[in-house]
């Protein structure tokens, strides 16, 4: 088996020795990332092509409605989610979290029964 000098995949870090093991192990998430959940107060914009929408919604913990900027298939007022992602200060809507928005479908079935 042929071995490749240790300097070769450490160069992005600049570490020239040590074990390859040490340095392909993944990172820690950012310590930024924030979970909310909330119900969905107004969809401010949905993009119903690539599912780009701008929510406010009512989150647990905070006082005032909160920026949620992220993707949804199909989203509206009243349902309740789970947004993760970075808090931003976006341009036009403030501060805001920026991620991933999932949907809890459990309660629509709920109402279908």
């Amino acid at each position: 088996m042929r071995e490749f000098p240790r300097n070769v995949y450490s160069v992005a870090r600049g570490e020239k020795t040590g074990d390859l093991g040490d340095r392909m192990r993944p990172t820690p998430e950012s310590s930024t990332q924030e979970v909310l959940a909330g119900l969905v107060e107004r969809v401010t914009f949905h993009n119903a092509e690539n599912g780009f929408c701008v929510l406010r919604a009512k989150a647990r913990g905070h006082r005032d409605l909160v920026t949620i900027v992220g993707h949804a298939a199909i989203i509206s007022a009243g349902e309740w989610i789970t947004a993760s992602g970075e808090w931003t200060n976006d341009r036009t809507h403030g501060p805001a979290i920026q991620g991933a928005v999932s949907q809890d479908l459990s309660a629509e079935f709920d109402r279908r029964d």
